[in-house]
């Protein structure tokens, strides 16, 4: 990052990139919270407006996002993962943020372990994640089952197996999976063979 300019809002944004910041973060919500904190409508106005100018529309997609992440995003349409991991792996990425984010979580020998069942993970947003999706409180129920789910998209994947659907075929054998997760499990099998 040395070198490079971003537009910071130093009134309420604590030195964070906009750009980063209306990324991750539902636009009406932080119109509302701008607004409670500095109370000037227009302020507002200019941070959404400079946020909008920095959007590019995606040719195949037409989805609206930052120009910085348009490359990564046309190579995920395109099957394009153009970036490989240098320092010994096999890995390769479609954008230059998880190629950086593989080197943090994998080859910088950091662990966090949870403090509810010892598991250790390579990241704290893994382990965050972990502790959501393992330890959260389950409130989304199926409607087939009596399972319950700590969000609406572990839910969603767990419909798919009472629903049967199997989008995600192996080329190399007649097997079909629900999840591209399961696929990429299945061709290691192939692999070894």
């Amino acid at each position: 990052m040395a070198g490079k300019t971003r537009d910071v809002c130093r009134l309420c944004l604590s030195g964070s990139s906009l750009l980063d910041i209306f990324c991750e973060t539902d636009l009406n919500g932080l119109i509302a919270t701008l607004l409670s904190i500095t109370g000037k409508k227009r302020y507002i106005y200019d941070c959404k407006q400079t946020y909008r100018k920095q959007l590019v529309e995606c040719d195949i997609c037409h989805k609206s996002l930052p120009k910085t992440r348009l490359e990564g995003h046309r190579n995920v349409h395109l099957g394009l993962r153009p970036l490989k991991c240098e320092r010994g792996c096999e890995q390769s990425f479609h954008c230059k943020q998880l190629l950086l984010h593989h080197y943090r979580n994998a080859h910088n020998g950091e662990t966090y372990c949870c403090d509810v069942c010892g598991k250790v993970l390579r990241s704290k947003r893994s382990l965050g994640y972990h502790k959501r999706d393992s330890h959260g409180e389950k409130k989304y129920p199926c409607s087939f089952c009596d399972q319950l789910f700590v969000s609406n998209a572990r839910l969603n994947q767990h419909l798919k197996y009472h629903r049967g659907e199997r989008k995600y075929p192996c080329n190399l054998c007649e097997y079909s999976f629900y999840s591209s997760n399961d696929l990429k499990k299945h061709l290691t099998t192939h692999r070894s063979l």
